[in-house]
């Protein structure tokens, strides 16, 4: 009976002992514990440092047909490379106005078919200026998609920009 007793204790010392985490490198990363090394976890950057007017602005930027476009946000603005290879996803602020109700423009991750996880600020109310901010997934190499109607090449405003991104 000891023995028993014995080798149960030392098995709940031993499952103890694994749930000791180790200290974690100080490299300034974002870590975290995999219950046996500390690997790189995702996270999320801010854009605080970003050049102001780093976005894109004005109708004549986006191509208003109603058919998905190439948008890269990865290769710079304002000659800064902004989103690292490694980004799985872009937080987006968007600003609209139209004087057509039901104008739109929608984002989605490159190559993404599904009609409903896409961010799309809606004109509910004509020449009433539609902000908002959503996270949109990040294609093969930097690349989201956009979609406009013709209506919209007359907006008064379009304002597309980068408030940070995940990793």
């Amino acid at each position: 009976m000891k023995r028993m007793i014995l080798i149960v204790l030392m098995m709940m010392a031993t499952a103890d002992a694994a749930i000791v985490e180790p200290a974690a490198p100080s490299t300034g990363d974002l870590l975290k514990y995999d219950g046996t090394n500390w690997v790189a976890a995702s996270g999320y950057v801010h854009s605080y440092d970003w050049p102001s007017g780093s976005g894109w602005s004005g109708t004549n930027i986006f191509t208003c047909d109603n058919n998905y476009h190439t948008l890269d946000i990865s290769t710079n603005i304002l000659g800064v490379k902004i989103v690292p290879a490694d980004a799985k996803g872009v937080f987006l602020r968007v600003a609209l106005n139209d004087d057509t109700v039901g104008s739109y423009l929608r984002f989605r991750k490159q190559g993404y078919t599904n009609s409903v996880n896409v961010l799309r600020p809606l004109i509910q109310v004509a020449n009433v200026t539609v902000e908002l901010n959503g996270l949109v997934g990040i294609g093969t190499n930097g690349l989201i998609e956009y979609n406009a109607p013709a209506s919209l090449s007359n907006a008064s405003l379009i304002y597309l920009v980068m408030t940070g991104y995940t990793y």
